[in-house]
């Protein structure tokens, strides 16, 4: 049978998260290379911003475990103008600054779909050689 239980879930949490997005967001990202080297970073237009912010609501939660960095790619980091700061890597996404919330929140990107999306809207402003190292790591 389709649309079960998960897919009402899934349904609400995404219409929730849109009710939530505020056109005025402004969602900045970083490309946190973990280099001497400036980090890129870039501005998301309205319609990719809504996107995120609707997709990491809609994520599913994720245990509390922690996530090792790669000294080379320690993820992408998002600021949002209305404090919150989304940080994606290796398939959790973390979410802190949530108004009323004191811990931060994990949700999960098992096929790391949303964290490839996202660098993908900086394509322009990321070298070729960090692009490849970065993309090489989707991989393993």
């Amino acid at each position: 049978m389709r649309g079960g239980a998960n897919s009402n879930d899934r349904c609400t949490a995404m219409n929730s998260a849109a009710a939530r997005f505020r056109p005025r967001d402004l969602v900045e990202v970083e490309l946190d290379l973990g280099s001497s080297r400036p980090n890129p970073q870039w501005w998301l237009d309205t319609r990719a911003a809504r996107r995120l912010l609707v997709a990491v609501d809609a994520a599913p939660h994720a245990d509390a475990s922690r996530v090792e960095n790669d000294p080379g790619y320690r993820g992408l980091v998002v600021s949002v103008s209305d404090g919150r700061i989304i940080r994606i890597r290796r398939g959790t996404i973390e979410v802190t600054g949530e108004t009323g919330v004191a811990e931060p929140i994990r949700r999960a990107d098992p096929d790391r779909a949303l964290e490839r999306w996202l660098l993908d809207t900086g394509r322009t402003m990321i070298g070729d050689p960090e692009y490849a190292a970065v993309t090489a790591g989707f991989e393993q």
